[in-house]
């Protein structure tokens, strides 16, 4: 147990499972306000099972953490498993949520010209999406033991830039081809340009976040290659937020691509200044441990301590 489970008395992901509880109850109460629960196509049915579902392994989850003091529940097999079936879920159904054409959370005629039609349904299924990774993330890197803690890997945020990573991609290529920009015609206008930048960031962010997550699994993400790495991509990201999100980009209004780029921005700032404090952090730690082993030494040989 951490010094945070012992004082409060709850384990490490209580208060992310009581967020994604509040946020599926907020996402299941505004969507059955929105639809005709009588009336309901195999999509509608598919989301509103994601949302109950989500909403009950949250609920389930807040309620063991209270049951032996949370012992039968808090960093087991048992919660990985639950965290991992709950993001699962969410990963197939936000896409099916956020598709305009299905008139969930978003609404338009093509991908140029969207509207958030359900502001509750679209921000607290990104919130609850977000939350389900975390606590994936979360478990894995415990799972992982030291070894992920000693070379000061955060496997929660490079999963998380993966996801966004992949959002990117999937919006991006979606804006592509709507657009227009697979036609001759178009394909050198900036706005095709910046798209096709988004499409290779999304790539090289996923391919670059799932190969760390992997070396590290394996023990091969050292602090140097994680400084590279997150280095890269907050570069690239930096370009991104102003190439994807600004005038004439794909990205310029409310929606999934320009959520997902900067989110990318943010996690990819947060590793880059994750890696540096671990390189600078054993510098002093050779000096702590010659001194500690001097102190002892000393304590262990009184007399040749007297004799210097």
């Amino acid at each position: 147990m951490t010094s945070s489970e012992t004082t409060t008395g709850r384990g490490p992901r209580f208060n992310a499972w009581t967020a994604l509880f509040v946020f599926s109850t907020v996402c299941l109460g505004a969507f059955l306000g929105s639809v005709d629960t009588k009336a309901m196509d195999s999509r509608e049915k598919w989301i509103l099972s994601v949302y109950s579902i989500s909403m009950s392994i949250a609920f389930l989850a807040f309620v063991a953490h209270f049951v032996a003091h949370g012992t039968l529940f808090v960093s087991t097999k048992l919660e990985s498993l639950s965290a991992s079936l709950v993001t699962t879920f969410w990963c197939v159904a936000l896409p099916t949520i956020m598709n305009p054409s299905n008139d969930i959370a978003v609404s338009g005629s093509n991908t140029v010209d969207l509207t958030i039609s359900n502001a509750n349904i679209y921000f607290f299924s990104w919130a609850s999406f977000i939350a389900a990774v975390y606590i994936a993330g979360s478990c894995a890197q415990e799972a992982s033991g030291p070894n992920d803690s000693a070379i000061g890997f955060d496997k929660a945020k490079w999963l998380g830039l993966c996801a966004s990573s992949l959002i990117m991609l999937s919006s991006s290529s979606k804006f592509f081809y709507s657009y227009g920009c697979s036609k001759g015609g178009l394909s050198s206008t900036q706005t095709c340009k910046r798209t096709k930048y988004a499409v290779s960031l999304g790539v090289i962010g996923t391919v670059f976040a799932t190969a760390m997550v992997c070396m590290a699994s394996k023990g091969n993400a050292s602090n140097t290659l994680q400084l590279a790495v997150s280095f890269i991509l907050f570069t690239m990201y930096c370009f991104g937020v102003g190439y994807i999100t600004f005038e004439n980009g794909p990205g310029d209004s409310i929606g999934n691509l320009y959520f997902s780029t900067w989110a990318g921005f943010i996690i990819s700032l947060f590793l880059l200044a994750s890696s540096v404090k671990q390189m600078r952090a054993p510098q002093n730690i050779p000096k702590e441990k010659d001194e500690d082993d001097k102190a002892v030494s000393v304590e262990s040989d009184p007399e040749s301590a007297d004799q210097k």
